[in-house]
């Protein structure tokens, strides 16, 4: 009986969470938007981007926020980034997934740019993260891809697309790098572009 008990307060706990209604009020910007559902522990977000993508009738917002937390198993002292999509469903509202969360690599990562693209010519575009994280040894610059999520699985994550490998990883002036004396190769969205064109012909 107390099993029984305890299994209908939780679902209806979970029920009430999900029920929560992300809203984007009228005329308020991406970065205000993103500010008002920061991720438990984490502070205000430290970029923001949006794109027309997928056939949706409004843009998705991608945002990431500072988490000190520990709860991706940071230390004192450390901070991951932590990346959040918010994809619209209907006129004003949206579905929030967690895309990753970004440790750090002898300092805090920092996002330098975030796009969609396709990595073939059939697929639908991905989501794009770069990260890069400098310090005194070198600048380590990584490219993360992220399949478009499925809105009605169930799942509030999206998954990495990992054809490619560790491509897009490469090191400037890395002392410790295997290959200091190779530098990075994609060090903005512009050169990680230009590989794709080069990869779908």
């Amino acid at each position: 009986m107390l099993r029984s008990i305890i299994f209908v307060l939780f679902f209806v706990l979970a029920t009430t969470a999900n029920a929560v209604s992300i809203q984007k009020q009228p005329q308020e910007s991406d970065t205000a938007f993103a500010n008002r559902y920061v991720p438990d522990g984490a502070s205000e977000s430290v970029h923001v981007a949006s794109a027309m993508v997928w056939g949706l009738k409004k843009p998705v917002i991608v945002a990431f926020y500072e988490d000190a937390t520990g709860s991706n198993g940071a230390a004192p002292g450390e901070v991951y980034i932590l990346g959040v999509m918010f994809i619209p469903i209907n006129s004003t509202e949206y579905k929030q997934f967690t895309i990753d969360s970004y440790g750090p690599a002898g300092v805090t990562a920092e996002i330098r740019s975030v796009f969609f693209a396709k990595t073939d010519k059939t697929s639908e575009a991905k989501l794009f993260v770069m990260v890069s994280w400098p310090n005194h040894s070198g600048t380590l610059y990584d490219t993360l891809i992220y399949e478009k999520p499925k809105l009605n699985s169930g799942e509030d994550y999206l998954t990495p697309f990992k054809k490619f490998g560790e491509m897009f990883l490469g090191c400037d002036f890395c002392v410790n790098s295997d290959k200091p004396d190779s530098p990075a190769k994609y060090r903005n969205a512009a050169d990680v572009k230009a590989k794709l064109k080069q990869l779908i012909k």
